[in-house]
C-alpha cells in the first residue's frame, strides 16, 4: 500500500479501501464461516499516494468465538496490471463489437438497395417483355385495319351516290379511327419517350378527352360538348 508496516497495525483495512467500497467488503467478511475455503476476491484499495491499485486477497477465518468469525488471516497480492489488461480487452471486445455492429448495418443497407435494384431490374425487363409483346400485336392488328381502310375506300367509291351505304361507311370510319388510335398508344406504350412537361390550355386537354370519349358515348347515348 506504499505505507510502512506500522502505519498499517492496529488499524482497520477499510482504512485503505475506497469508502464507497466498504459495504461490500463487510458484506463480504459476513459470508465468511467456520473452516471455510472461501475464493479468492478482488478489493480496490487506496495506496499512501492516493492512487488506486487492486488487490486479490485469499482470505481465511483464523478465530471463531461462540460460532462466528472474529478474526481472518488474509494473505493478498497485487493485480492492478492484470485488471488494467482486462479492463483493456474489454474496451478492445466493445470496440470490435461496435465495429461489428456497423458492419452489420452496413452489409444489411447494401443487401436491401441490391434488392430493390434486383426488383426494378426484373420490373424493367418485364416492361420491355411486355412492350415487344405490344408492339407485335399492334404490328398485327394494324395490317388488316390498312386493308379494311383500303376497301372501305374502295367501297365509298363505288357507292358514294346511296344514301344508305354512307351512313353505315361513317360508323365503320369512326370505329376504325378507334382502333387506329389504339394501336397508336399501344406502340407509344411499347416504346415509351421521354416526358416533356409543358404549359397549355386545359381547354385543350378536355377537348382531346371528349373526342377519345364520343364513340362509345353515341353508342350509350349520351352526347357530349365542351361550351
Amino acid at each position: 500500500f506504499g505505507r510502512a508496516r506500522e502505519e498499517l497495525l492496529g488499524t482497520s483495512f477499510l482504512s485503505v479501501v475506497p469508502e464507497e467500497d466498504h459495504a461490500a467488503v463487510r458484506d463480504f467478511v459476513a459470508t465468511l464461516e467456520p473452516n471455510s475455503k472461501p475464493p479468492a476476491t478482488d478489493y480496490r484499495t487506496i495506496n499512501a499516494d492516493g492512487a488506486p491499485s487492486w488487490i486479490r486477497w485469499v482470505d481465511r477465518p483464523v478465530k471463531v468465538e461462540h460460532g462466528r468469525v472474529v478474526e481472518v488471516q488474509a494473505v493478498g497480492y497485487d493485480v492492478s496490471e492484470l485488471r488494467q489488461l482486462l479492463d483493456e480487452i474489454a474496451l478492445e471486445r466493445d470496440r470490435r463489437q461496435a465495429l461489428n455492429d456497423e458492419l452489420e448495418a452496413r452489409v444489411r443497407e447494401r443487401t436491401a438497395d441490391l434488392a430493390e435494384a434486383n426488383a426494378a431490374l426484373r420490373r424493367s425487363e418485364t416492361l420491355s417483355a411486355v412492350g415487344a409483346l405490344v408492339a407485335g400485336v399492334a404490328h398485327e392488328v394494324r395490317n388488316p385495319l390498312f386493308a379494311m381502310s383500303a376497301s372501305l375506300d374502295a367501297f365509298d367509291e363505288e357507292f358514294r351516290n346511296d344514301p344508305q351505304f354512307a351512313e353505315y361507311s361513317v360508323h365503320f370510319r369512326r370505329e376504325m379511327s378507334r382502333l387506329e388510335a389504339l394501336m397508336r398508344q399501344l406502340l407509344d406504350y411499347a416504346r415509351p419517350e421521354q416526358v416533356e412537361l409543358a404549359e397549355q390550355p386545359l381547354i385543350d386537354v378536355v377537348r382531346s378527352s371528349v373526342v377519345s370519349c364520343q364513340a362509345p358515348a353515341e353508342i350509350l347515348g349520351v352526347s357530349l360538348r365542351v361550351d
